[in-house]
Order: structure tokens, then C-alpha cells, then sequence
């Protein structure tokens, strides 16, 4: 009686809370990787030149100069966030993709335990 009250809170556990708290864990996870790769922020600064100070002590007196130091920054800038920008949407679709194939896993396994089960006593008998 005991083993099968068990069983019954094992399986109300398995594909309830532990489900819940799976989709919280990986939501936080999706969340540290878009933080990480500051997504929102490169987005945002897209076009801005990379580390441009705009202290005017360290400015060039010449205005070509500093439109060039200004073309070739944003060129850089781009290409950093660009590259930090792929690097982060491709970390989220493999986080994405691993996410659900854990999560069809964990809904799937209890039953080919059970089904593993079912086949080996049969061919004992």
C-alpha cells in the first residue's frame, strides 16, 4: 500500500512540480544568457563608435582626423557587436533546443522505464 502511495506522489512530483520547476530553471537560464551576451544593450548601441571618449582633451584638433578615428570606430563597433550579437542569438537556440528536448526526456523517460520493465518480465515468463 505504502509503495503505491509513492508511486502515486513520485508521479504527481515527476510531472508536476519538477516540470514547473524545470521551465523556472531553464526561463533563468535563457535569461542569463541574453544578460550575458547584453543583447538588449548592443542592440541598443548598435551604430555607436566602439570605446569612443567624448572628452574633448583626447580629441584631435583636426576635424578630418576626427571624422576618420570617428568612420573607423563605428566600423569596429559595429563589427564587435555584430559578432557578439550572433555569438549570443546562437547560444539561445541551442539553449531553446536543449531546453525542449530535455523537457520531452523528462516527460517520455518514466514510461520506457516502465515499458523496459513490462518487456523484460515478459520474457522471463
Amino acid at each position: 500500500m505504502n509503495a503505491l502511495r509513492l508511486f502515486f506522489y513520485y508521479i504527481k512530483w515527476h510531472y508536476g512540480r519538477a516540470v514547473l520547476n524545470g521551465f523556472h530553471i531553464w526561463k533563468n537560464f535563457v535569461w542569463f544568457l541574453s544578460e550575458f551576451f547584453s543583447l538588449r544593450v548592443l542592440e541598443k548601441t548598435f551604430f555607436k563608435p566602439f570605446e569612443y571618449s567624448s572628452n574633448h582633451t583626447y580629441r584631435s584638433q583636426l576635424p578630418k582626423e576626427e571624422v576618420i578615428n570617428l568612420v573607423v570606430l563605428s566600423i569596429f563597433g559595429i563589427l564587435m557587436r555584430s559578432v557578439t550579437i550572433i555569438f549570443g542569438i546562437f547560444s539561445l537556440l541551442i539553449s531553446v533546443a536543449l531546453g525542449a528536448l530535455v523537457f520531452i526526456l523528462w516527460i517520455i523517460l518514466p514510461a520506457l522505464i516502465i515499458l523496459s520493465l513490462y518487456i523484460g518480465i515478459d520474457k522471463l515468463i
